[in-house]
């Protein structure tokens, strides 16, 4: 799978769905209609030849499930259903109408409102979240964002492209509490109150829409954040992935399970395998190893990254790292959220 790089799609790296199967995809089961803008927008991103509709390459956001459309105009509306007047009224005075483009995306944000309210009730929202504090001199502040995000799309990518509805990605949540690395540039910190309300107040929202399998993916683990994402979880029936926990943590690599994973080779494989373009790579391999048991430095009191020997805001092994060992990690966890979402479409 590409990482970083040009996301075009060929005739081998997507799912060919034709125009007679579109109701499989969302569009006659969730009784909307498939719309001549559609081919629109289709042409406007590398449709084939005149009148087909073929060859295409959704945007960089869309790539968990490209989805690439065959045949011509005649049959995209050979595949239309009318939605019934209820469902017009009740999206307003516009005709409730999706494509089957819509149908194929994964990311909340990039959806219309009449594709957000078309989701299935069985559809899991996750919601990343991550922090903005120094990683190094080599990865950057939003590592714990972007892993997040990779894990989720990940999972999505193991669901299988023929099932989108089986879970969508919020926009990420990419403050946290970093009250450990305050003394460094770069740090960014929000009360593990504020995070909770935060948090809490996405949740009831999605609640009020029908949305009640949630789940928070999170990638920072400074206990106060750690315990404000438990908290928001439990106050609004939310399920937290939280490879903390001991289950989950011993199917990760050494160094994590060490405590020793702070912008080490653990993150700095995951962030080769999906963004190398920003790891400096100089400093990473001038980087020597630091053995740090960050769990164990925080039970006894240390209040910060440099009191536990983080001078430079990294522990663990960063010139190790490597994008394979990063695509290895990276299936480990798409592999437990995936089972966690099944698990949470099955229990609600």
């Amino acid at each position: 799978m590409a990482t970083g790089g040009d996301y075009a799609a060929t005739m081998d790296d997507v799912d060919v769905v034709p125009a007679c199967e579109l109701s499989s995809h969302g569009c006659v089961h969730h009784r909307v209609r498939v719309l001549d803008a559609a081919q629109g927008f289709i042409r406007e991103h590398n449709a084939e030849a005149e009148g087909v509709v073929g060859g295409v390459a959704l945007p960089d956001s869309y790539r968990p499930t490209r989805v690439q459309l065959l045949g011509e105009r005649g049959k995209v509306q050979a595949a239309w259903t009318a939605a019934d007047d209820g469902d017009a009224k009740r999206a307003g005075t516009h005709d409730a109408t999706v494509s089957p483009v819509s149908a194929a995306i994964t990311r909340f944000g990039d959806l219309t409102y009449v594709a957000a309210e078309a989701l299935s009730g069985d559809t899991v929202v996750l919601l990343p979240v991550g922090a903005l504090e120094p990683h190094g001199p080599h990865a950057p502040l939003a590592t714990d964002t972007l892993i997040s995000l990779a894990v989720c799309d990940r999972a999505l990518r193991m669901l299988g492209s023929r099932e989108p509805a089986h879970a969508v990605v919020l926009p990420p949540v990419g403050y946290g509490v970093t009250h450990l690395s305050d003394a460094f540039a770069g740090s960014v910190s929000i009360s593990a109150g504020v995070l909770q309300s935060l948090l809490s107040d996405i949740c009831h929202s999605l609640e009020r829409q029908g949305m009640r399998r949630r789940i928070i993916v999170n990638s920072h683990f400074e206990p106060e954040h750690v315990n404000a994402l438990r908290a928001a979880a439990e106050e609004t029936d939310t399920t937290l992935f939280d490879v903390t926990r001991r289950r989950l943590a011993e199917r990760l690599t050494d160094e994590f399970r060490s405590g020793a994973a702070h912008a080490g080779r653990y993150e700095t494989s995951i962030l080769l395998a999906t963004h190398p373009e920003l790891v400096d790579g100089v400093a990473m391999g001038m980087l020597p190893s630091l053995p740090v048991d960050m769990p164990s430095h925080i039970a006894a009191g240390s209040p910060s990254f440099e009191a536990m020997g983080m001078h430079r805001a990294y522990c663990g092994s960063p010139a190790e790292a490597s994008a394979a060992e990063g695509e290895a990690t990276l299936d480990t966890l798409g592999t437990m959220l995936v089972e966690l979402i099944h698990s949470v479409r099955q229990s609600t």
